[in-house]
């Protein structure tokens, strides 16, 4: 009989944990930002790995786009 009870017990305290990880926030999955700039650029790196000046515009248009998206999450 206390054995039963403990049981249940068990079972009460295990649905709550569930019930309360339900209730738990999760932020919305959101894709990373620049992740097409960052591509460009890795791109640019392999393709012209003997003269990486070449992928200045690559690189500027990254960095611009890193920092509009600090400014977004900033404000």
């Amino acid at each position: 009989m206390l054995l039963k009870n403990e049981e249940r017990e068990v079972a009460k305290v295990n649905q709550l944990v569930d019930d309360l990880l339900g209730q738990e926030y999760r932020a919305p999955l959101r894709e990373p930002p620049c992740l097409r700039e960052r591509e460009a650029c890795l791109q640019c790196y392999k393709t012209t790995s003997q003269d990486i000046l070449k992928c200045a515009d690559t690189v500027s248009a990254y960095a611009a786009c890193a920092q509009e998206a600090i400014a977004k999450a900033s404000s």
